[in-house]
């Protein structure tokens, strides 16, 4: 075989790897990869919280337990995170919030210009004796399985949000349907 024909097999096998790593049902000219605002404290999102819930505020590093850091880059921020969790092509938030005595967990749809926040009714934050362990991180879509407290999977289609407690996964809050749903993966959930 020729230096040329070579040269013409390997970019046949490398485009031919190329279209075997798209993601099924996608059309190569639209799929474009899942967008992640990465962590930030945009003022407009502190500002929104310090009206919509006054007496709280956003917890911080701080508040973590030591051993949290043991699993995760000191660098990370557990308790603001963001994406488009409703594919819109705005920027959402997820951020665990406190005012002292409790911590809950707020998501925040972006507009453009203000928010339509939910405030997650079946999550209870509490920070143990040397801190808080968990956390917030991006999951992208995927199929996810679990098998506690049951067998079962979901078909994850946008970014969402996963709660974390320390390494072990624990729920994922996704967009469907015009509301927020739960995942739940842990037997022992956060409820403390």
């Amino acid at each position: 075989m020729s230096w040329q024909q070579q040269k013409f097999l390997g970019l046949f096998l490398l485009m031919l790897l190329l279209e075997a790593c798209k993601p099924i049902g996608s059309k190569s000219e639209k799929w474009k990869p899942p967008r992640v605002y990465y962590n930030a404290k945009p003022i407009m999102v502190v500002q929104y919280l310090q009206n919509k819930f006054p007496g709280y505020h956003l917890i911080g590093k701080r508040d973590f337990a030591a051993l949290w850091w043991s699993f995760y880059n000191k660098n990370d921020i557990p308790y603001l995170v963001s994406s488009d969790f409703n594919n819109d092509g705005v920027a959402d938030y997820a951020t665990i919030i406190s005012n002292g005595k409790k911590m809950v967990l707020v998501i925040m749809l972006g507009s453009g210009s203000s928010f339509k926040h939910w405030l997650v009714p079946d999550l209870s934050l509490k920070a143990e004796e040397n801190g808080l362990s968990y956390g917030l991180s991006i999951q992208p879509p995927a199929q996810i399985d679990a098998v506690h407290p049951e067998a079962k999977t979901l078909y994850l289609k946008n970014n969402a949000i996963m709660v974390n407690h320390y390494e072990l996964h624990d729920r994922i809050y996704y967009y469907e349907d015009q509301t927020f749903k739960v995942f739940t993966m842990s037997e022992k959930g956060t409820h403390h």
